[in-house]
């Protein structure tokens, strides 16, 4: 069988796609795969703030469609990017082991005072995470590649930036800098995670996806990605979600800030694993009934 991929072009989208293709044909031996990088809207823009210009649905546009045009049978992509409708045609098949679903904080001076620093990120839900964990410190609204981040700290033009610590440890272990996780912030929906997607009616490639998927992860990708659909997420939110399976039980952690950061509404809930989608939902729909003061 052959199987041809479709990803993004970024050095990130690519380690990404190469990892679970190797994870593919270990699974299923004589699996022959074709590549098709593809460049995204979201790829195109980079000199504005993706709220400013449609979104992180922006990354997906283009895969997807070729995805629909039958150019490509399946798509990688960081979960956390996907918006919470599922496109007609189009369904989440498999998600491999989750990787880190941390934030990280990544400065240059070892001796930088990170309560006082100019902290570089794209993302509302940082920003305002940092604001009340440092509140000496100031944010800088910044977009790019890992690459392109972590040079704004070593030419000066941040202290330091925070990064999803999956991508770092996938494409930038070797950093020279100091880089520490961040345990206190609340991660994005799904962050860490990648998700298969392929077309409905291929049910050939969706079994073939499933040799790949690991049942841990997609019980709390199914569960934050419900808390998202239930609040009515877009990436315009500064929304968190957390959602970890310990043995046979899924604990979900959530909370969503007014875009100053001023006002939030936090909603958490455990319950059994076979819960996992039902315990999402609740979370969310008691996060948007909990936050009209914070919309």
């Amino acid at each position: 069988m052959k199987l041809t991929i479709g990803s993004r072009r970024s050095a990130l989208a690519q380690a990404q796609a190469r990892q679970v293709a190797d994870r593919l044909v270990a699974a299923n031996p004589g699996l022959e795969i074709d590549w098709k990088w593809i460049t995204t809207s979201g790829d195109r823009i980079q000199d504005r703030q993706l709220s400013e210009v449609g979104g992180k649905g922006l990354f997906l546009k283009e895969i997807q469609m070729a995805m629909l045009d039958n150019e490509i049978d399946i798509a990688i992509h960081s979960a956390k990017d996907i918006p919470a409708a599922q496109i007609d045609g189009l369904v989440i098949a498999a998600t491999p082991p989750r990787a880190n679903r941390l934030d990280a904080v990544c400065y240059a001076n070892p001796s930088l005072d990170l309560a006082a620093a100019n902290i570089g990120t794209g993302s509302l839900r940082r920003q305002i995470q940092v604001k009340s964990y440092w509140p000496g410190s100031t944010t800088t609204p910044i977009r790019g590649n890992i690459d392109t981040r972590l040079a704004m700290v070593s030419d000066g033009h941040v202290d330091a930036v925070i990064l999803a610590a999956a991508g770092l440890d996938r494409l930038a272990p070797d950093w020279p800098g100091t880089t520490k996780p961040l345990e206190w912030m609340l991660p994005a929906p799904s962050q860490g995670t990648l998700a298969l997607e392929c077309r409905t009616s291929d049910t050939e490639t969706i079994d073939l996806l499933q040799s790949v998927n690991c049942e841990t992860t997609w019980l709390e990708f199914c569960a934050e990605r419900e808390v998202v659909a239930a609040v009515g997420g877009d990436c315009f939110l500064p929304l968190a979600v957390d959602a970890q399976v310990d043995n046979n039980t899924l604990n979900v952690r959530a909370r969503l800030w007014s875009d100053d950061g001023r006002a939030s509404a936090r909603e958490s809930e455990s319950g059994p694993i076979s819960e996992a989608a039902d315990i999402g939902r609740r979370v969310g729909q008691s996060l948007r009934t909990n936050s009209a003061t914070v919309r």
